[in-house]
């Protein structure tokens, strides 16, 4: 893990497991805010550099991916028995499994 990026952006999004400051560069963020910081805790404006962000970290227990326009939280349950979603960014296409594996329909 010790060379693992904390957040990645490329030219249209920016990903972060926990948040972001919208005011800030994404190499001048607190890594705490990267990491751990849910939308509980605080929902972000759009980002400085106008990139949709993609974070997780805080589990939408419908299953359902959080869509604020300018940030999708991409975290929806799988742990908890819903999905694991996969998002092809460019198209949107969304794919969503179980944990055995089983397609959502």
């Amino acid at each position: 893990f010790d060379e693992c990026l904390d957040a990645w952006e490329s030219d249209r999004f920016l990903f972060s497991h926990g948040n972001y400051l919208a005011d800030r560069p994404l190499e001048n963020q607190p890594i705490k805010i990267l990491r751990w910081t849910n939308l509980k805790e605080m929902i972000p404006q759009p980002h400085i550099s106008g990139k949709t962000a993609i974070v997780g970290h805080i589990a939408n227990k419908s299953g359902e991916i959080v869509d604020l326009v300018h940030l999708k939280c991409i975290d929806t349950y799988c742990y908890g028995g819903k999905w694991l979603t996969g998002v092809e960014l460019n198209s949107g296409q969304i794919w969503q499994f179980d944990k055995r594996g089983n397609p959502r329909r």
